[in-house]
């Protein structure tokens, strides 16, 4: 492959993991949201989507959390949203999951003190998430290493 077409190939790879960028700057700022108590209301598992090998379910569960005594309602899990959203999730799985969210069950929240109807129980970046990351700077140190050699060029001669 000549080395005009890497640097295009790369340019095309960094500009796709870079169009990740706003969700990742997303999740990054839920880490910075405030705590809060809340309490599940509400849990369902329905299917997602079905392909010859297998079912996809989503778990949806609502929680009720309150900010200067106002009661909201959330159901995003994480800033990517759902339970089961983004990857696949075995009926089994789906089962494990609602039965860690039963109603009454009191746990953490995380709302947005500047729009406070915005709020997630898993904050941040974790788990299986930090591969759009990876995929990002892969992309942008190969984009490096392809227009390094042409920078050393121009200035050697």
């Amino acid at each position: 492959m000549s080395s005009a077409a890497r640097f295009v190939f790369s340019l095309i790879l960094f500009l796709t993991s870079a169009a990740l960028a706003p969700t990742l700057l997303h999740c990054l700022k839920t880490g910075l949201w405030v705590e809060t108590d809340a309490e599940v209301i509400g849990v369902e598992i329905r299917e997602y989507g079905k392909t010859r090998s297998f079912t996809r379910y989503l778990v949806d569960v609502r929680y009720q959390y309150a900010v200067n005594g106002e009661k909201k309602i959330g159901s995003s899990y994480d800033s990517f949203g759902r339970l089961g959203e983004g990857y696949s999730v075995r009926q089994d799985e789906a089962s494990t999951l609602a039965e860690a969210y039963k109603v009454g069950t009191r746990l953490k929240a995380y709302y947005n003190p500047n729009k406070t109807s915005d709020a997630v129980l898993s904050p941040g970046v974790s788990g299986y998430r930090w591969t759009p990351v990876v995929f990002f700077v892969a992309m942008l140190l190969t984009l490096i290493a392809t227009v390094w050699p042409y920078t050393k060029r121009r200035t050697d001669a």
